[in-house]
């Protein structure tokens, strides 16, 4: 026996989700939005959409924060369900691009977008007055022209630590640039450290930097010795380097009892020479 049309919609009628909607395509039955479950269409939503389901009848129904930040969303749809979508996921979730941005600039959340968008320096030129440069000068790759000519809205730690600058750049910049991130994240050649020596944070220099063995020596009561003796790669010239170390600390010590009057073993446990290091010279 032969079912027709409607024997074929009332079985429909009794299915759910994805079995209700592959029954109804292969027989050609049309698809009703509303016998579909709520959690489907919020997984599935962009599935639906293309397939052209009038998805405003149960707009309200939705759960549109778990749409915006889960599901990848073509601009169109963001657009014809602009008064539905919740913004800052939105802006924070899906990839937009800047004429979307500039398109919607009074809806989007510009924290989010500082911080996950891909921006270009002239789009940032642009909204310079919306974005957070805090995250603009963390998140976003900036050339040192684009710094130059933002120097006072861009945060100056973060750049120190984020950017790629060229000791050129940090060396104009000296007065606004972090140099404990400097020390620690820029490979700085020896020239460079030694012309701002007063300026370098020298443990960060002493522990992240290659330095060769000549130069510790030239810079010995200023380098951080323990941190040179931690992470330093050092060769068969290690006593050397020992020795130098011992007769950097006594110099100090000098220095010190004639300063202060301090005896000479608690000047000696002060700077962190012990016994063993001095036996093994």
């Amino acid at each position: 026996m032969t079912l027709n049309y409607d024997c074929h919609c009332e079985i429909a009628r009794h299915l759910t989700d994805l079995d209700y909607i592959n029954f109804c395509q292969i027989l050609d039955i049309k698809i009703k939005i509303n016998n579909l479950t709520v959690d489907f269409v919020n997984s599935n939503i962009i599935k639906l959409y293309k397939l052209d389901f009038d998805l405003h009848t149960i707009s309200k129904h939705l759960n549109w924060e778990y749409i915006s930040k889960n599901q990848i969303l073509p601009e169109k749809f963001i657009k014809d369900f602009k008064d539905n979508v919740v913004w800052y996921r939105i802006s924070y979730h899906q990839h937009l691009t800047e004429e979307f941005i500039r398109e919607f600039k009074d809806d989007v959340d510009w924290y989010c977008v500082s911080y996950k968008q891909k921006l270009s320096e002239g789009f940032i030129s642009e909204f310079n007055e919306r974005v957070d440069w805090e995250l603009i000068s963390e998140r976003q790759t900036l050339s040192e022209k684009f710094i130059r000519e933002f120097k006072d809205k861009v945060y100056w730690y973060s750049i120190s630590e984020k950017q790629e600058l060229s000791e050129r750049f940090i060396g104009e910049f000296k007065d606004y640039v972090n140099w404990y991130h400097i020390s620690k994240y820029k490979k700085l050649s020896e020239k460079f450290i030694r012309e701002f020596r007063n300026y370098v944070d020298w443990k960060s220099i002493s522990r992240y930097q290659e330095l060769s063995q000549e130069f510790i020596i030239e810079f010995g009561d200023s380098v951080d010795w323990r941190e040179i003796f931690k992470y330093m790669k050092w060769s068969e010239r290690l006593s050397e380097f020992k020795i130098i170390y011992v007769r950097t600390m006594l110099m100090k010590v000098k220095e010190w009892i004639r300063d202060t009057g301090e005896n000479f073993e608690r000047v000696m446990l002060l700077i962190g020479v012990n016994d063993s290091l001095m036996n093994s010279i």
